[in-house]
């Protein structure tokens, strides 16, 4: 799980009285904390302030280098009108196999274009 930088009762109350996380994400973060270094995925709350600020800012076309299994490109790509783009960069076909399953549940597969290859050479 990731850190928080907020006093541990202010972060539980974060987490239990304002983020809504769908069964969709509730299940990646689940499978994901059962990974090696589940540490790489953001928090629910993360989650949603990236989608807030997806929406906020009117943003179109994004890019994450960096997958892992695949909750905040999700997050992303959901947050992004029915044009929008993720490029997704990664070098693990394996993590990312997690975030594919994922993103077609969602339907969102068809707005994400992952990339395999070191973020620098896509």
């Amino acid at each position: 799980m990731s850190k928080t930088f907020l006093p541990e009762n202010i972060d539980a109350y974060v987490r239990n009285h304002s983020v809504r996380e769908s069964d969709l994400l509730r299940r990646l973060r689940e499978e994901t904390l059962k990974q090696p270094n589940p540490e790489m995925q953001i928090n629910a709350d993360q989650g949603k302030f990236l989608s807030l600020l997806i929406r906020l800012i009117g943003a179109v076309n994004t890019i994450e280098i960096g997958v892992f299994t695949g909750y905040s490109s999700l997050c992303v790509a959901q947050a992004l009108p029915s044009n929008g783009k993720v490029i997704a960069c990664d070098v693990s076909e394996e993590w990312t196999s997690v975030a594919r399953r994922y993103w077609k549940e969602a339907n969102v597969e068809g707005k994400i274009d992952l990339r395999i290859a070191p973020a620098v050479n896509t």
